[in-house]
């Protein structure tokens, strides 16, 4: 493989990296936000755990799209930690037979428009401002 495939390759990772973050990065906004505001939320109700759950896909997302070492660590440190603790919150769960409350359309729709009016805020400079990062930038 010549240099020059592999800078191809790399980029065209990079690339698919950049769309598919782009595509998961309304998820855990959206589940954070059923973590909080929004807990008879049919995804609160249906991943029980939203606020994790959320945790993880950003981790995940962000691996994905960050490729320094400092990145890889932090990133994989949080999605561990995130898998780690949906494996004991489940576990929890099932033996204290938690019983989750019946979801409500309201709350569903209110998740999904205040996580994506708060995901379209981080895109839309929020995330510059606070991190010093575009998620735009390629």
């Amino acid at each position: 493989m010549t240099s020059l495939s592999i800078l191809t390759t790399h980029g065209l990772l990079l690339f698919i990296g950049a769309e598919l973050i782009f595509s998961l990065t309304p998820g855990p906004t959206v589940m954070m936000i059923s973590a909080y505001g929004f807990k008879q939320s049919h995804i609160a109700v249906a991943v029980h755990h939203p606020m994790v759950w959320s945790v993880a896909v950003f981790g995940a997302a962000h691996l994905i799209a960050n490729g320094s070492a400092a990145d890889v660590l932090l990133f994989v440190a949080f999605f561990v930690w995130a898998v780690v603790d949906l494996f004991s919150a489940y576990a929890r769960d099932r033996r204290n037979a938690i019983v989750y409350p019946t979801p409500n359309w309201g709350a569903t729709i209110g998740a999904i428009v205040v996580g994506v009016l708060i995901w379209g805020l981080l895109i839309g400079g929020l995330h510059l401002w606070l991190f010093g990062v575009s998620p735009l930038a390629m």
